[in-house]
């Protein structure tokens, strides 16, 4: 069965020697140590007065799309996250070779920055002993970050460390030796899965972290990729080609369906209403439907798909909820995205419009104050919710990706180490602002109509808001 996944990228031969069994249901199998509160590895340093001769420094923001620029001291390789309440962008550092370390060795190190959303000023920074491995988690007034080295194959000494708004450290993990990604965050818990390079059904762990920091449950899992909460339900995507719904309070397994959990940017595992969505396993005249389920039992309540573009196989690439004040008289419809640049707005598995965009739309329409999608030429289109018709239409040099602001889109061109577009439009079309990025610039993060940004030489950039 093709997926969108082996259509984009090479993930056929990552899985060449994975497991295909499933996970062993309801089987409450801790595979690591639990975790407590421990570790005086970290130092944090509470807030900067003024930046020193080698640590974070203001930087001109001379381009009229930038609200400010700080350059900080290290390496890094990852978004930044936001927390709206406190005021503060978070960025993680540390350069993630791969490292085997040795006692005495000249090891990674990392920090943690909470830096003032309005004007950049450093609010409080922390060294951490590892680099951070990705992007910080926000939730119940924490930031999380995941710290470790990498073999390449597996994390090394890998942990999750908490902070409070201020900068006073909650907790830190106890070390594991696998690659942590923290899947989803709720009601105070933080559900971390771990994972190494050989993808499977089973064989990992799936642990919640409570807001203590102690271990809440730990269960046998499959590889971490993605995940979300809703209705106490934790929709976990087991190696990417599996759903599992696990009970957020006990860890026990709900039910668990095959085929790759269908998301949005917004929501790597998309939900609407009572439902969630898997690519089926099995094809149709079309190719490969949309499958959705039921959140409490799993159980399939419709089916979609449609002519291919281009006479390849129907693959869907996302689903995204469409939210009541779009004005559609529609009861939980949703917007499916397929590669050919096909984009469907469906309720109940029939389609009231299919668009179809001038190219392939492999990152797949999002839904903010309107329906936003971007193709393979760098167009832009905004669509009517009601019909499909195209709005407005912007183009970028390269190939669009979409995320929604309060007001409008924001649209990318892809990552790379060379250059980068990112550019801000309203609801009307009209552009608020265009950014040429030299260097790497990672995916930028949206709170409202204001964006932030991360590059690897170590660049914090705030752009401009209509706010």
């Amino acid at each position: 069965m093709p997926s969108r996944r082996s259509y984009l990228t090479a993930l056929a031969a990552a899985l060449a020697g994975c497991s295909a069994g499933p996970g062993t249901p309801g089987t409450d199998t801790p595979a690591d140590p639990t975790d407590t509160p421990a570790d005086p590895t970290d130092t944090p340093t509470g807030p900067t007065e003024s930046p020193t001769p080698d640590g974070p420094r203001q930087l001109p923001a001379d381009d009229p799309a930038l609200a400010w620029a700080v350059r900080l001291p290290e390496v890094l390789e990852h978004p930044p996250a936001v927390d709206p309440d406190a005021g503060l962008v978070y960025v993680g550092g540390g350069e993630n070779r791969i490292t085997t370390p040795t006692p005495g060795g000249d090891a990674p190190r990392g920090s943690l920055d909470a830096l003032d959303a309005e004007d950049g000023s450093v609010a409080w920074r922390t060294e951490t002993d590892a680099p951070v491995v990705g992007s910080p988690v926000v939730h119940d007034g924490r930031v999380h970050v995941t710290t470790g080295r990498s073999t390449g194959y597996t994390g090394v000494d890998q942990r999750v460390r908490a902070y409070h708004a201020g900068g006073d450290r909650a907790w830190v993990t106890d070390p594991r030796g696998k690659f942590l990604e923290i899947v989803a965050a709720a009601d105070g818990q933080l559900f971390v899965g771990t994972s190494d390079d050989a993808l499977s059904h089973e064989g990992e762990t799936l642990f919640a972290v409570g807001p203590d920091g102690s271990t809440a449950w730990s269960r046998e899992a499959g590889d971490a990729r993605a995940g979300t909460v809703e209705e106490e339900h934790l929709l976990y995507s087991d190696a990417g080609v599996g759903l599992t719904a696990y009970d957020t309070q006990a860890g026990t397994e709900l039910w668990q369906a095959d085929g790759e959990p269908l998301g949005n940017h917004e929501a790597p595992v998309a939900t609407a209403g009572a439902l969630c969505f898997t690519q089926a396993t099995e094809r149709n005249d079309d190719g490969y439907p949309v499958v959705a389920r039921l959140l409490s039992t799993g159980e399939e309540r419709w089916r979609f798909s449609t002519d291919p573009a281009g006479g390849e196989n129907y693959v869907p690439v996302s689903v995204a909820d469409v939210s009541t004040d779009l004005g559609t008289t529609m009861a939980n419809p949703v917007v499916v995205t397929s590669l050919g640049g096909r984009v469907s707005y469906v309720r109940a598995g029939d389609a009231s419009w299919t668009f179809t965009a001038d190219a392939d739309t492999p990152d797949g329409a999002v839904v903010g104050d309107g329906i936003y999608v971007g193709d393979e030429t760098g167009t832009v289109y905004a669509l009517d919710a009601g019909d499909g018709s195209v709005r407005w239409r912007a183009s970028l040099p390269e190939p669009a990706a979409v995320q929604p602001l309060a007001d409008g889109v924001l649209a990318t061109t892809p990552y790379n180490e060379g250059t980068r577009t990112v550019a801000s439009f309203r609801h009307d079309g009209t552009e608020r602002w265009r950014y040429e990025a030299d260097g790497t610039l990672y995916d930028p993060v949206a709170v409202g109509n204001r964006v932030y940004a991360t590059k690897k030489d170590g660049t914090v950039l705030a752009f401009a808001s209509d706010e």
